[in-house]
């Protein structure tokens, strides 16, 4: 009767077993298949925002009855993000700091915190793109007191800059006029409007280092206004190695199992 038992089990472990184990194996070479080229995911993100909104002291009046706040726009009095200053043409007169502020209201259809420049000067902000695709820069604009002549112009460099110890930098003095035309990709320019407008613009992916820069090219006391700033993309997210991994090592475990148990070859049997 033991005999005819073994029997029976050698019999089931050829016929039944052994095809198991090779289903099972072909089932773990398939799920690693399908992971390791499944499609990445992607998420919408944000990478910059700025709506000066967390601003809350605005002792100055420049020009009258409009209050601000001089100087660059800083976290620690109320900006969301981490912005510089530069000059890009020739200035009236006064430093890059004199010719930014925030602003109380914005005027017109915003009564909200604004950012300003003037005389050349502008903001900008670094962002990473490594990891996005589809990005988008958005802002809203007006301009103010603007001669028919000035322009508000906005544009990104791809690379790194160097703003030495401080978070200003002026450009014309250290590459000339025409920098921004040659190293720069001018995306909007525009004559003044006392409305508000709202624009969106590509920007480059996949880039480790992406400045833009927002400027009133104009001259002092010809005011830029700019708000809502942001940069969207859709974040590529592989799918993890580890999860490949730990699915091909939780099949090919459960293979191993089986064998040992059964004292059979995954791929058939022994010879």
């Amino acid at each position: 009767m033991i005999r005819q038992l073994d029997a029976f089990h050698s019999h089931s472990s050829n016929t039944l077993v052994a095809p198991s184990l090779r289903a099972l194996t072909a089932g773990a070479l398939a799920l690693a298949a399908v992971c390791l080229v499944a499609p990445a995911r992607l998420h919408a993100n944000y990478l910059f925002w700025e709506d000066f909104q967390g601003y809350t002291s605005f002792p100055d009046e420049i020009p009258d009855n409009d209050p601000v706040n001089k100087g660059l726009p800083l976290q620690s009095e109320g900006a969301d993000a981490y912005w510089y200053g530069g000059r890009f043409e020739p200035a009236d007169g006064g430093t890059i700091n004199s010719d930014l502020a925030v602003q109380k209201y914005g005027g017109g259809s915003n009564p909200g915190h604004t950012g300003r420049f003037e005389d050349e000067a502008g903001l900008l902000f670094q962002i990473n793109t490594e990891l996005y695709i589809d990005v988008t820069l958005g802002f809203q604009w007006r301009t103010f007191l603007a001669d028919s002549a000035d322009r508000l112009r906005v544009g990104f460099h791809v690379g790194e800059l160097n703003f030495g110890s401080d978070r200003f930098q002026d450009f014309n003095a250290d590459f000339g006029s025409n920098w921004w035309a040659t190293d720069w990709t001018e995306v909007f320019s525009t004559g003044p409007s006392n409305s508000w407008h709202t624009v969106t613009r590509p920007l480059p992916a996949g880039e480790s280092s992406v400045w833009v820069a927002l400027w009133m090219d104009g001259e002092e006391l010809d005011y830029a206004k700019i708000d809502n700033i942001y940069v969207k993309g859709s974040q590529v997210i592989p799918e993890p190695g580890s999860i490949v991994l730990a699915a091909i090592g939780a099949a090919m475990f459960g293979v191993v199992a089986l064998r040992r148990r059964f004292g059979k070859s995954p791929i058939g049997n022994d010879r």
